[in-house]
């Protein structure tokens, strides 16, 4: 048996073999490109269009207030760990 990539977490239930696997897409999606590129220009935007109007956006426009450069780095940031869906997706292996 092989094992699973890194990005692959097992979740353990009381039972073996495991019941549920939870993946995070590795991949950057055209929309979390697209967020990257508003994001070099307008970091705030970058960051609103990917998480909403939440504590990150507060965070990045703060930041870029402060100097452009540290906003960019914090919505290059967000995006790329928010990247692909934000939700887990759960898939059976049952």
């Amino acid at each position: 048996m092989s094992q699973p990539p890194a990005y692959v977490q097992t979740v353990h239930a009381a039972v073996n073999p495991p019941v549920v696997v939870l993946v995070r897409s590795p991949e950057l999606t055209f929309g979390d490109v697209l967020c990257m590129v508003i994001a070099f220009f307008i970091p705030p935007l970058g960051v609103f269009f990917k998480r909403g109007c939440d504590t990150d956006f507060c965070i990045n426009l703060l930041l870029t207030l402060l100097g452009f450069l540290p906003g960019v780095i914090h919505a290059f940031y967000v995006i790329y760990v928010h990247r692909g869906n934000d939700e887990l997706q759960y898939q059976s292996i049952a």
